[in-house]
């Protein structure tokens, strides 16, 4: 085995879950740019504001995957990809949905109230006809 091979898996072994000076680094100046790409997204400032957040949560976590030395602001935007798809499948999921019972309901409702409103667009019109024709226009 390559001892430079042995550095590399003692390194990877060593950082833990804490983040090297690098990595804060590349976090960090990686903020506005990652913002920009979910806001390209999602149209959404708040959406956006969450969805980084969601990110940032995700990258710390994951901070031991990240291999120093390859494309930081690849790696996070997959991430960000990942969590813009996650919010948009719980905003589709979320979506109101009414029942069954509450439209049939509804739909009862409305027959039942359609001679009343029958009878009353009857009497506006007649009403409407006592009137001259200039007042009609004005109405």
């Amino acid at each position: 085995m390559d001892s430079n091979d042995d550095s590399v898996n003692e390194d990877r072994s060593t950082r833990g879950s804490r983040p090297t000076e690098e990595f804060i680094q590349l976090f960090t100046l990686a903020q506005r740019p990652l913002y920009l790409f979910i806001l390209s997204q999602t149209g959404n400032v708040n959406a956006a504001e969450e969805i980084l957040q969601e990110t940032n949560l995700v990258i710390w976590a994951k901070m031991d995957q990240f291999e120093p030395g390859t494309n930081f602001d690849a790696w996070v935007r997959q991430i960000a990809t990942y969590e813009v798809m996650k919010h948009r499948q719980r905003k589709a999921r979320d979506k109101l949905t009414f029942s069954e019972e509450f439209l049939t309901a509804v739909a009862r409702e409305v027959a039942d109230a359609s001679p009343e409103l029958e009878r009353r667009r009857l009497a506006l019109q007649e009403c409407l006809q006592k009137l001259s024709a200039r007042d009609r226009e004005l109405i």
